[in-house]
């Protein structure tokens, strides 16, 4: 694949195995261009299906999406990965699939990529590292503008968590200040 240079987007990724949030920032035009968040769910048909197979399809859906906006908006990935506190080890176990995935996506598609902690982001959207849900929503509709989030609140938090992480590349990031 030819690695396209022209590097002007910021692509904030807030992974998750049920649902991953993207938000995508134009450097040059200093506006969010595009929000999506996309979802996976078990197939109905568990009988006929191993757990790990289905995973994988799941993963696969996310992948293919994440994909394609980095081919329609080349720049950089800023994502935010979790680095503890899953309720359970099905949830650990997601967690750690989106991660590689976000990883090997980054490999594959030769895309820079920095990865940001939850606290981090919500530090470099509020001032703060103990932020609530709500002062991060507040603080980035500040920011981007409240039309460019969805109003189903599911996918509105995970678009919200992008675009933060988009904010936190752009102060303490190192990708955005070569650009």
């Amino acid at each position: 694949m030819k690695q396209n240079t022209d590097r002007r987007h910021i692509i904030g990724v807030d992974p998750g195995f049920v649902a991953t949030g993207v938000a995508v920032y134009d450097i040059e035009q200093g506006v969010l261009v595009e929000c999506q968040t996309v979802r996976t769910a078990p197939s109905p048909a568990k009988r006929n299906l191993l757990k790990g197979s289905d995973d994988m399809r799941r993963a696969k859906e996310i992948a293919a999406m994440v994909a394609r906006v980095i081919r329609q908006y080349p720049g950089f990935i800023a994502v935010e990965i979790p680095t503890a506190g899953s309720k359970s080890g099905r949830a650990a176990r997601a967690m750690g699939i989106v991660t590689g995935m976000m990883a090997a996506i980054e490999h594959i598609m030769e895309v820079p990529a920095e990865y940001y902690t939850p606290g981090d982001v919500k530090f470099h959207a509020t001032g703060s590292r103990n932020a609530s849900k709500a002062q991060v929503e507040a603080r980035i509709k500040k920011e981007f503008g409240a039309l460019h989030f969805s109003r189903v609140k599911r996918d509105r938090e995970h678009q919200i968590d992008a675009a933060a992480t988009v904010l936190a590349a752009m102060r303490a990031g190192t990708l955005y200040r070569w650009l």
